[in-house]
This record gives structure tokens, sequence and C-alpha cells, in this order.
């Protein structure tokens, strides 16, 4: 699908311009971290900031490269196991169809697990944003509030699909609120 083409697209966009650090347009710094984004973490080791997820990622160009490359490898390994699983089920044979979708987090899970020197991995993003009670509920923060409430080694916020659903299903944001308003759910927080 036009999605996971686009999450594959960027790390060989990243490649193109030299490498660098790249993030998700859900995924927020919470300070800044110029004095680490320079040297590159791990000296430019593929570094993935957030476990398996790629709503942070650091790495030279040429690691931007082989990540591309393994995940374009696994695509098209994923790909034919379907088309032979959609030949086997064909209706004809009477059999379930099943679909399998593949994404770039899909093989950063499976080298985390298989392969676990693909690529580093650390935890540097904030995912649980709407676990407190009283986040979220129209308190006004101070920088300072943030600040504090905010572990040193976390350097930004990642606003994902789960993170959002997750907020309105337990009522962390405000009535009405919905995963159609997650800029402002972002902006809010």
């Amino acid at each position: 699908d036009g999605y996971n083409k686009m999450c594959i697209l960027r790390w060989l966009a990243m490649a193109s311009v030299g490498g660098g650090w790249m993030s998700d347009y859900d995924t927020f710094p919470l300070r800044s971290f110029a004095d680490q984004a320079y040297p590159l973490p791990n000296d430019g080791a593929m570094t993935v900031h957030d476990r398996m997820i790629p709503d942070l990622v650091s790495g030279s160009a040429n690691e931007y490269i082989r990540i591309a490359q393994n995940i374009i490898e696994d695509l098209l390994k994923e790909d034919q196991k379907v088309r032979l699983d959609l030949e086997e089920n064909h209706p004809k044979n009477k059999k379930r169809r099943t679909y399998t979708r593949w994404s770039d987090q899909t093989s950063l899970a499976k080298w985390l697990e298989k392969i676990p020197d693909m690529f580093k991995s650390d935890t540097r993003v904030m995912i649980r944003a709407f676990d407190k009670e009283d986040e979220m509920l129209g308190q006004a923060w101070s920088s300072e509030k943030c600040r504090d409430r905010t572990p040193v080694n976390i350097w930004a916020v990642h606003f994902s699909h789960e993170a959002i659903k997750r907020a309105v299903d337990t009522n962390r944001v405000h009535p009405g609120q919905s995963m159609d308003n997650r800029a402002d759910i972002a902006r809010e927080w």
C-alpha cells in the first residue's frame, strides 16, 4: 500500500541526504538534544531510538542504504510467501485466504528478535504519554513542570496511532476527541 511504500522510501531518502536523524511526523522533541545530535550516536551505526519502532532513528548514509536494502529484501521474500499462500488458498481450493501486511517496522521487529546486531536499539522516545491520570485533562503545565516530569534520557514523545487510541479509549483526552484530532491532542499535550 502507499503508506508502507513511503515508510520504505524514507530510508532511501535519508541515505540520499547523507544520513543523519529521521523521525515520524508524529514524534516531537521534548528538549533540545543538539549536544547529542552530532556526532551521531554509536559512531553513525544505525540506531533505532524506540526499541524497534522507527519513529526516531539515526545513522550514516551507508547505514540507511544497508537497512533499506534489507527491508526491501524482507518485503520481497514476504511478498513471495503471500503470493504462494494466495495461490494455495485460491477460492477453487475452498481454503481461507490470508494476507500479510509488511512494513519497515515489521522488519525491524523481526531483526531485533532474530538478528539483534542488525542495528542498535535504545529507548529515548516516550510512548506512554497518557498513562498518568492528570495528563491531558486540561491542566496548564509550565515548561518547568514538563521538564521535571520527563526523564533526562527521554528525547521525544511519539503520538502513535496506538497511543492516541489508548488515550481516547481510557478518557485521557478531552471528551469528543478521536484519532481525527491527533494533531490537536499532540499540541495540547
